[in-house]
């Protein structure tokens, strides 16, 4: 696989507090379950810490989370500053309950362009229910309008749960009507320390609702959906007819990690298990400790021979664990014996003549690897590609040119076919730009 030797993760999460005004039935973070006593805020030493290593390790972007991250407005504002005048691209998630004019105000002026929310309905009652505050829908409606006011695109998120199964549509609806931008409605997923969690969780088949109900949304209000976590290929079989599932696959320890208000490591958010502590090593260690999230000793048997399993990657195995008490069981949704009921999915590429020009994206992000190029824009930031160092020549060598498909020939020595398969590759991939046709 692929991701076997990257140096390090391409995108990380910063828990900046495990401190929240709302308690959420269905919080996945490990330590939302660990007694008060061990709240507190990410403090300055331990953020610079953070920071040099996501520098130094150059990696492409990092989400601010939480607990609720304008609880530590100090280190949230500081570590965006930073990271963002360092190149590096930078998103927040936030329940927006406290959010101000002001705080909009300075995201927008850091150069961030959108904010992640979370909705759980759209019946008050039933919202403030789930976040086990009264008046917390009332507080992030005011968010979510002082977010738009400042510039903001809105994406709300729904963690669905048997408690709400029935209002993904109308919440999606009502969150298009007041101008959010995106609306992700994803399963409940446990916490490995949460205490009958089941009650909470919803079968395959509310599952199938659910990305129907987003599927009717996209086509209805042209909305931007999609879900915050990955599910199996073999359970929802159709790439071609959701394609906003397609591209969700477990990430975890494999392109990115979660980084704990003290720094310890873990391979996301949903997990507790720690590789090490940035105080204690560098962030490159921990990553190398990590690695039993790359090799698949944590994907069962019929995953690893699967031949669909570059496409989905297995499922969640914190779900596995937490369902069945091993990280190499299924997931609790897959369907293994459905994997020859899988629908083919056509890569398309765009089409291109001799006569199109082209030119290299100006924003690109690099960074080598022991294997190859990972690059980046601004548009695909946190899904880099993945290149050969013969590409890499071939993007330096024109990066300040305009060029045809002749000039890509004549360059590499590559056939017609073949020069023009790679100009509509790195197109696809939005390292080229089409610049005009003469």
């Amino acid at each position: 696989m692929l991701y076997h030797k990257l140096s390090a993760p391409i995108t990380c999460q910063i828990e900046i507090t495990n401190v929240c005004n709302n308690n959420c039935i269905h919080c996945y973070n490990h330590w939302r379950h660990i007694n008060d006593g061990a709240r507190n805020h990410m403090d300055t030493e331990t953020l610079q810490l953070v920071i040099a290593e996501i520098i130094k390790n150059k990696i492409f972007q990092v989400t601010f989370t939480g607990g609720e991250t304008f609880l530590n407005r100090s280190i949230l504002f500081r570590g965006l500053s930073e990271l963002t005048q360092a190149g590096v691209a930078c998103s927040v998630n936030s329940n927006l309950t406290t959010f101000t004019i002001d705080d909009g105000i300075k995201i927008y002026d850091l150069g961030l362009r959108g904010i992640l929310t979370s909705v759980s309905s759209f019946d008050p009652q039933k919202h403030d229910l789930i976040m086990q505050r009264r008046g917390a829908f009332n507080d992030v409606l005011s968010g979510i309008r002082i977010a738009i006011q400042s510039g903001l695109k809105v994406g709300c998120s729904m963690v669905v749960t048997s408690l709400n199964i029935d209002d993904v549509l109308d919440t999606g609806r009502f969150l298009h009507n007041i101008g959010v931008s995106q609306f992700f409605a994803t399963k409940a997923s446990p916490p490995l320390n949460a205490k009958n969690f089941q009650q909470y969780m919803i079968s395959k088949k509310q599952l199938l609702q659910v990305i129907g109900a987003l599927n009717s949304l996209r086509e209805e209000c042209g909305i931007e959906v999609g879900v915050l976590e990955c599910y199996p290929l073999c359970f929802y079989l159709s790439p071609v007819k959701y394609p906003f599932l397609k591209d969700r696959k477990c990430s975890a320890g494999i392109t990115t990690c979660t980084i704990g208000v003290d720094a310890e490591v873990r391979p996301c958010s949903h997990s507790d298990e720690s590789y090490g502590n940035i105080h204690d090593t560098y962030l490159s260690n921990i990553w190398s400790n990590m690695r039993d999230n790359r090799d698949g000793s944590k994907l069962p048997y019929k995953c690893l021979d699967c031949s669909k399993l570059s496409q989905c990657s297995g499922g969640c195995r914190v779900d596995a664990k937490y369902c069945y008490g091993h990280y190499n069981n299924f997931d609790p949704y897959a369907n293994p014996n459905d994997v020859d009921r899988i629908e083919e999915c056509e890569t398309s590429l765009p089409n291109v003549s001799d006569e199109t020009v082209f030119r290299i994206s100006n924003d690109l992000k690099i960074r080598i690897e022991e294997l190859g190029v990972l690059i980046a824009t601004a548009k695909n930031i946190a899904r880099p590609v993945f290149v050969t160092f013969d590409t890499l020549d071939l993007i330096q060598h024109f990066s300040k040119v305009r060029f045809t498909i002749q000039d890509v020939c004549e360059f590499t020595a590559l056939n017609d076919v073949d020069g023009k398969q790679i100009c509509r590759l790195l197109l696809r991939d939005k390292i080229l730009e089409l610049d005009m046709c003469i």
